[in-house]
């Protein structure tokens, strides 16, 4: 059984069927013939794509947020500044996202002369060059991102 959700218009052709009742029905896997999933599914393998890049993101906030938490852990320290409403709260469990917070006020600025490119990176401040310490990275990753940074 089919049902439209979509109503005719006055002159022009009845606009497609949008829904079908197999959708509502818990056993609706069963009841859609083969033909019917394979046309849902995504032509062109995109989904898939998407998949393995979520699933990509997500191992990388996670692997972040280990490597910190592990370093803080052995060195015994904490990290300050990562609150914006309590600059002087410490933790040594910080979440990813109070991690990449921090760099949120960096800034590449790039300008183009006849012949020449010049570029500027904001300065790291000290809560950053030690996210990056613990995370293993130096600093110089940063600023190499222009040869004349200040």
């Amino acid at each position: 059984m089919q049902v439209s959700f979509a109503n005719k218009l006055p002159g022009h052709n009845e606009l497609p069927q949008l829904f079908s009742a197999t959708e509502f029905s818990p056993f609706a896997h069963e009841e859609m013939s083969k033909s019917t999933q394979d046309q849902r599914r995504p032509k062109n393998g995109n989904s898939g794509v998407l998949v393995n890049l979520l699933s990509l993101a997500v191992r990388i906030l996670s692997l972040i947020e280990f490597v910190v938490r592990r370093s803080l852990q052995k060195t015994g320290e904490s990290l300050s500044g990562l609150y914006p409403g309590n600059p002087t709260r410490v933790t040594n469990r910080p979440t990813t996202e109070k991690l990449l917070k921090a760099f949120d006020n960096l800034n590449l600025a790039l300008i183009q002369t006849r012949e020449e490119w010049y570029g500027d990176v904001t300065p790291l401040n000290p809560l950053q060059e030690k996210i990056l310490h613990l995370l293993g990275l130096s600093p110089q990753i940063y600023s190499s991102l222009v040869e004349n940074s200040t």
